[in-house]
């Protein structure tokens, strides 16, 4: 009688062949670092669907998901985090326009700014105890879209202009006529930004198909842009005055000089203690004009930061604005 032992042994040899060639394989999804025992996600490369990250890699913990790991990951469809990960980074899954479920670790301690941003199909998340601090636009379009009763601050993302230019044009394929406006946070990207919404069809202000775009910093193209309808309107970043009161208390600082809150300010009426993120220090709180084509009287219903809650945009005719001034002594404020 033939022994059939060897068949089995082979058979098991097999499938922990198979298995372990699938585990190899799973774990070839992702790219990563050590450091100090652990393991950081880096980049995601698989084929999208429903992915779990393991919790170890090469016997080590997987603790933290990488700024950017999974950004643009358009058929990412579910995530599943575990409990090993205690930090994601910036940018984290931006743009995963496919996401629909996520299950984050029991043991996150935070979520920065823009880790979920633009998941336009996210239709909730639960966010464990352990989290404290949310970045201001860490689920930016993701909840705004699905759950419009909830206001989310803004705040900028990649200071680069190509990377800037391509999340707008992300935005404008992956939302098309449900995008109502872009904000840059510096001028930079309107190069770029404008001739994008112009290929698109979108028109200027006060068209009926016209995306609003709000830049930052009023230098002179942008002035140039709000006045002809471009640009909606700018927040004119004083930068004269930046640098000129910059010096100015660099040299009391070097003569000995010594300020207080209630002394009077160089741009702004009075200095000020002003408190970020837990730290306090002495400023000149100097305002940046909402430039906008013409003076407009704007009131928001919930104001906040105990700002007003109605304010009066300052006029791109205005000749005292910094872009102006410097565009007129450098042959136009279209031509700078």
């Amino acid at each position: 009688m033939k022994s059939v032992r060897p068949k089995i042994g082979i058979s098991i040899i097999i499938i922990i062949i198979i298995m372990s060639a699938l585990a190899m394989q799973a774990h070839a999804q992702f790219i990563f670092t050590t450091n100090s025992g652990a393991i950081t996600i880096t980049r995601y490369t698989g084929p999208g669907g429903d992915v779990t990250i393991p919790s170890t890699t090469n016997g080590l913990p997987v603790t933290t998901i990488g700024n950017s790991a999974f950004w643009q990951q358009f058929s990412v469809l579910n995530v599943t985090i575990p409990d090993t990960v205690t930090s994601i980074g910036y940018n984290a899954f931006n743009h995963c326009i496919a996401l629909t479920n996520v299950t984050l670790s029991r043991n996150l301690r935070a979520i920065p700014d823009d880790a979920f941003s633009y998941c336009s199909a996210l239709r909730g998340i639960e966010i464990p105890d352990s989290v404290t601090p949310i970045g201001s636009s860490a689920f930016e379009s993701c909840i705004a879209q699905n759950a419009p009763g909830i206001k989310l601050l803004k705040s900028p993302t990649n200071w680069t202009e190509a990377t800037a230019v391509s999340a707008a044009q992300n935005a404008v394929n992956a939302y098309g006529s449900q995008l109502k406006a872009i904000y840059a946070q510096w001028s930079s990207p309107d190069t770029g930004i404008i001739p994008l919404l112009k290929s698109k069809n979108y028109g200027k202000v006060g068209e009926a198909n016209h995306v609003i775009l709000i830049s930052d910093d009023g230098v002179p193209f942008e002035m140039c842009d709000v006045g002809n309808g471009s640009v909606a309107a700018s927040q004119s970043q004083p930068a004269n005055l930046y640098a000129q009161y910059a010096l100015t208390y660099a040299v009391d600082a070097a003569k000995g000089v010594k300020h207080a809150a209630g002394d009077p300010g160089g741009g702004a009426p009075k200095l000020e203690n002003v408190t970020y993120q837990g730290d306090t220090n002495l400023a000149d709180p100097i305002v940046a004009p909402f430039v906008t084509k013409s003076a407009t009287t704007l009131t928001l219903a919930s104001p906040v930061d105990g700002l007003p809650g109605t304010f009066t945009t300052t006029a791109v005719s205005d000749q005292t604005l910094w872009g102006n001034v410097y565009g007129q002594a450098h042959g136009g404020v279209c031509a700078s």
